[in-house]
């Protein structure tokens, strides 16, 4: 009985291995052996963009003190946008 049961146990452990490695071995094939392919379409186009400028005048206001060119700025000024 005690060669039977040393028996099994060792015939279980060399199924239990064989099993392991197969396992392995099948895993490693699928992975280095499959492949895999996109295909991408690049399309590419014209794109036309218009921009148009409105002036617009801005409310007129006292304008006290000395310009960034020096002139002196003491009058009624009107300006545009």
């Amino acid at each position: 009985m005690k060669k039977t049961r040393k028996a099994m146990a060792l015939t279980s452990a060399l199924a239990t291995t064989a099993l392991c490695a197969s396992l392995v071995a099948g895993s490693t094939f699928a992975l280095f052996s499959s492949s895999d392919s996109v295909d991408i379409a690049v399309t590419s186009g014209n794109v036309s963009v218009t921009a148009e400028i409105v002036r617009r005048f801005v409310a007129c206001a006292h304008v006290h003190g000395k310009g960034n060119d020096g002139d002196r700025l003491g009058k009624r000024r009107h300006g545009r946008l």
